[in-house]
């Protein structure tokens, strides 16, 4: 099972999938970097942390975390 990783926003209980894999990110995938610049200036000043859901598969589910990932 590969892992799957989340730029997170502790603030707004905001998460995006931003790779999955050993230490992988999808750069080379534009809407992925577009989504990425969205979410750090919408989240400007917050308390941004960066999660591996291998670690604690429920580490958003039990206080109603939004995942943002949409990239269309």
């Amino acid at each position: 099972m590969s892992r799957n990783l989340h730029i997170i926003c502790e603030d707004c209980k905001e998460h995006l999938w931003v790779g999955q894999g050993a230490k992988k990110f999808y750069s080379g995938e534009p809407e992925t970097m577009k989504a990425l610049g969205e979410f750090l200036f919408k989240h400007e000043n917050h308390n941004l942390g960066f999660h591996d859901d291998d670690k604690n598969p429920a580490w958003y589910d039990d206080v109603g975390w939004s995942d943002v990932t949409n990239y269309s």
